[in-house]
């Protein structure tokens, strides 16, 4: 069971955030022996969102499901009908896809609200020519960047 958690929360962000073409018939084809699928990705969706929402930090997963400090999951619960009792195995299994995932997606959700042209390259030097080819001396400082913009 924390293995399906795990798969089907990697599903699920791997289609809403890096936009992966992943339909359902392959996320059920991927999770043989689950009995109710249906329940299982809208609960693996309504997690990822709250995490990605809330910013959860990776210390705090285990707080995450106590319904006295999570109240706006349990809400969501309620709308999309999900029994807001999450088993240890489906707990242990979203914990240790947000520990694979967190930075990928903190990394992707970057990337996304990103508008201006980001610096991609940065490299600099400074040459000094100290002789001239005749050869007086000559102290000039010459400053050389190699600069890269990424538009997107």
């Amino acid at each position: 069971m924390a293995k399906a958690m795990m798969h089907a929360c990697a599903a699920i962000a791997r289609r809403q955030y890096f936009h992966e073409s992943i339909s359902d018939v392959e996320i059920r084809e991927a999770l043989p022996g689950e009995e109710d699928i249906e329940t299982l990705l809208q609960t693996a969706s309504v997690l990822v969102d709250r995490a990605i929402r809330e910013n959860l930090d990776l210390s705090e997963v285990s707080r995450f499901f106590e319904a006295n400090e999570n109240v706006s999951v349990l809400v969501v619960f309620r709308i999309y009908s999900i029994d807001p009792r999450i088993s240890e195995e489906h707990k242990t299994g979203f914990g240790k896809f947000w520990k694979a995932y967190k930075p990928k997606l903190s990394h992707e959700l970057g990337k996304q609200t990103a508008w201006n042209p980001q610096l991609s390259v940065f490299n600099w030097r400074v040459d000094v020519t100290t002789q001239t080819d005749s050869g007086e001396e000559q102290h000039q400082p010459v400053g050389i960047f190699d600069i890269a913009l990424d538009t997107g």
